[in-house]
């Protein structure tokens, strides 16, 4: 699998329409990932030739309304969606979701995000309007913004912004009133350190579902860069607890990261380092957490100080000042915030950093 850094890269084979349609060939086969990658760059060539070659006729894809529910994606309203009616395109087409929501549940890392980014892509070269693959895919380009530690590549940075945008307006386009999509924006703005832009898309997600977690401890950790005078963590922790209630995982880690952050940033390092620990046993590779331990460690002189530190050289060995400026100082401008923050960078660049 190629790394995600390639993916703005324009020799990126995967990325292209006409490969992705190459790759049905493979699905549509029933194949195993090996084989499909196997048949799929067998295919490509043909695929760019002469596209009839490689499908025959395709089936012509109609879109009568049909029926869903978006109470799974932060809206608890019925609404109408035009679905793809070939029975065959269909059945790829939920393939393709299936693959990717098992890569991205799966494991939550730069290869399995690749992984996972492929399928909702090529789930949206069958049908372009499908919402589940455009907040998918975005999400995924959120991760990539969120977690340099990934690829440790900065000039991608860009590129994911754009992608995981684009994705997104596209999906408000086709509902405008699903709060999933509102909570994703904000939190690639926030990314990118375009926090005011971001608490209007975190406060317009909650006004459309108020339980639903995403909105309110994104909406309160972005509130950390704007203003920390205002203790934002009771409303992360009204976070946690509608992840708890939802029994989802990823949402938990998530909301446990910020919670520990922030108490690291207020200087409550014994209450940062049980968060942390929680984020860290629900999502062991969630670099942020673990470069987030290491400071309220280090800070209060913790025992496990040096274990912290050796997990995050092992898994993260490219770390660099610039990839820990991009995630922490350059978020805001905010005199309080950056004060806040000085002990944290002085703990991570010594106990991580130096040579």
């Amino acid at each position: 699998m190629n790394d995600v850094s390639t993916l703005f890269e324009p020799s990126f084979i995967w990325s292209t329409r006409v490969c992705a349609e190459a790759a049905r060939v493979a699905l549509r086969d029933g194949k195993t990932l090996k084989e499909r990658v196997e048949i799929y760059e067998r295919e490509v060539a043909a695929a760019l030739a002469s596209r009839e070659a490689v499908y025959g006729k395709e089936c012509d894809l109609h879109y009568p309304s049909q029926r869903k529910t978006a109470a799974s994606r932060g809206n608890g309203n019925a609404r109408e969606l035009r679905m793809p009616s070939c029975s065959y395109t269909v059945t790829a087409l939920h393939k393709c979701l299936s693959f990717a929501n098992a890569a991205s549940a799966r494991k939550w890392d730069l290869f399995t995000s690749n992984e996972a980014l492929f399928w909702f892509e090529l789930a949206l070269s069958i049908d372009h309007r499908n919402i589940e693959a455009l907040i998918g895919s975005a999400t995924l380009y959120q991760y990539i913004l969120s977690q340099p530690l990934w690829h440790n590549n900065l000039r991608i940075i860009n590129g994911a912004f754009g992608k995981g945008i684009q994705l997104l307006r596209r999906a408000r386009e086709l509902d405008p009133h699903d709060a999933t999509i509102y909570a994703a924006q904000g939190a690639i703005y926030s990314a990118v350190g375009k926090t005011d832009i971001a608490d209007e898309y975190f406060e317009e997600a909650i006004s459309l579902n108020s339980q639903y977690a995403p909105g309110h401890y994104f909406l309160n950790f972005n509130r950390l860069f704007t203003n920390p005078k205002n203790d934002p963590r009771p409303g992360i922790r009204k976070g946690i607890e509608l992840a708890e209630q939802k029994k989802n995982i990823r949402q938990m880690a998530a909301a446990y990261y910020f919670s520990g952050f922030a108490n690291t940033l207020y200087g409550e390092y014994d209450a940062a380092v049980h968060d942390l620990k929680e984020s860290l046993k629900m999502n062991p590779g969630y670099g942020s957490a673990h470069l987030a331990l290491i400071a309220a460690a280090s800070l209060s002189k913790h025992p496990d100080t040096f274990r912290a530190v050796r997990s995050f050289r092992d898994r993260h060995s490219g770390f660099n000042a610039d990839i820990l400026n991009y995630m922490w100082s350059d978020r805001s401008r905010v005199r309080g915030y950056r004060e806040l923050l000085s002990p944290i960078l002085s703990a991570v660049k010594m106990r991580v950093l130096r040579n």
